[in-house]
């Protein structure tokens, strides 16, 4: 965890590791819960949010646009 703190390894990476420990490690279990915590309040924002979900609507709309140009010029 202080190597993730101080930014010398990254999230997937620290994931990783516990992984390879039994699934029941209290450490992986409660970074997993916490995940889970993050998860669902953006869930709730998104939700609540018209402007946020309209900003995300905007760039997945640019994104299948690209997608489309992209295929075409192929």
């Amino acid at each position: 965890m202080a190597t993730f703190k101080s930014n010398h390894t990254s999230a997937s990476q620290l994931f990783k590791r516990l992984s390879s420990y039994a699934q029941t490690n209290p450490l992986y279990k409660a970074l997993k819960e916490f995940g889970h915590i993050i998860k669902s309040q953006f869930i709730l924002t998104y939700y609540d949010d018209l402007k946020l979900r309209q900003q995300i609507q905007k760039q997945l709309n640019r994104v299948e646009l690209t997608n489309i140009f992209a295929h075409a010029v192929f």
